[in-house]
């Protein structure tokens, strides 16, 4: 059986002309400015996996090549020599456990190697091996954080402008990372600015990276969304995206649907988010370092019947693929199981997905359940 002789992780630094770090000097991430002549030191890490019958896999980091991500990837490397490396799910949940204790960002780069040496074994794309199809995706621009210094995106007018560069060159929304020091009027007026320079129709969205300072200062920011038509609001205050309740009762204030689980990890952690009624749309879960296969594409909404409705006056099919429970059918209910699909059954519906659909059918879709939200 084959079996992990070697895991080498390369560390490297370069420069990126036209960005700097922002005055006061400290890297993260999203803590740069855009600024004409400047060098702004970045540092990424390279996987590389071998087996000893000579098959290699390797994996080269973007953002998520950060020193904390370096530093998990060198603690976990040593559990991987000995292994075998088409048991990717079994290390996975290895690694998981050794890295409990923190972000979870130090595996994914490990997994992603075993996952590109099992594409060179088959020789296939790692697409091609989760059963992918699509070729063209529609894709939205996601801006960097609003910059103190001049230059950049330094005001609301300067988020504005580039929104309406970004639909000018023909992506399908925008999405606005406001600044880091909380200041509520000036995210109000850049999400009004932007809905200015776009136009009606646009979708926009809106993630604050959790840096409004106070629950009110989320519902206040969030209330302008409602007002400027957005598609969703996302990871708004300094709960870093995990507060429940306060989640919740954001919901219940808001029309603009709420983006969560992004910093929620693990799939235990998000079905218990979405089980408290955390976040109005959820989407089906994803990694940031990978790309979903989807064999259905179904999103959760209390609301499901009243969607699906409004869905079908518009001429959009919806499917609901388990009305009643599994744990609940006549042959299993003897079983006495109780799982999340109890309380969840009622509120999953599949809409359209497929190689069919154009760009513009999923843009359609897209369009229509926000309207449901807006009226």
């Amino acid at each position: 059986m084959t079996r992990i002789s070697l895991v080498e992780l390369s560390l490297f630094r370069f420069e990126i002309e036209g960005l700097d770090l922002p005055s006061h000097g400290a890297a993260g991430v999203g803590n740069l400015i855009a600024r004409k002549g400047g060098r702004m030191p970045a540092q990424r890490f390279a996987v590389r996996i071998e087996t000893d019958d000579g098959a290699r896999g390797e994996y080269v980091t973007h953002w998520v090549g950060t020193p904390s991500s370096f530093a998990q990837a060198a603690m976990l490397a040593p559990h991987l020599l000995g292994r075998d490396p088409s048991s990717r799910e079994e290390i996975w949940q290895d690694l998981r456990r050794e890295v409990r204790a923190y972000d979870h960002m130090g595996h994914g780069p490990l997994d992603i190697a075993l996952w590109d040496l099992a594409g060179k074994q088959h020789g296939a794309s790692v697409k091609a091996l989760l059963g992918g199809f699509r070729d063209r995706l529609p894709t939205y621009a996601s801006s960097y954080h609003g910059q103190e210094e001049l230059g950049g995106l330094d005001s609301p007018e300067a988020f504005g402008d580039y929104a309406s560069q970004c639909k000018e060159q023909g992506f399908a929304g925008f999405k606005i990372h406001g600044w880091h020091n909380g200041d509520v009027a000036r995210e109000v007026a850049a999400i009004r600015a932007v809905r200015g320079k776009v136009g009606d129709g646009f979708p926009l969205m809106l993630d604050p990276a959790s840096q409004l300072r106070t629950w009110r200062d989320a519902l206040y920011v969030g209330q302008a969304c409602d007002d400027a038509d957005f598609f969703w609001y996302e990871d708004p205050y300094r709960d870093t995206g995990g507060a429940v309740e306060g989640h919740k009762r954001l919901r219940e204030r808001l029309k603009t649907p709420l983006l969560v689980c992004e910093h929620v990890r693990g799939i235990e952690a998000k079905a218990a988010f979405m089980l408290a009624g955390g976040g109005d749309l959820v989407l089906p879960q994803t990694r940031d370092w990978a790309r979903h296969v989807f064999h259905l594409y179904v999103v959760r909404t209390k609301q499901r019947d009243a969607l699906a409705a409004h869905l079908s006056a518009k001429g959009i099919q919806t499917g609901i693929h388990y009305p009643i429970a599994l744990p609940a059918l006549a042959a299993y209910r003897g079983l006495g199981q109780h799982t999340a699909s109890d309380a969840l059954h009622d509120q999953l519906l599949s809409i359209p997905m497929g190689e069919h659909l154009s760009a513009a059918d999923v843009e359609t879709v897209a369009n229509a359940i926000k309207s449901f939200w807006s009226r």
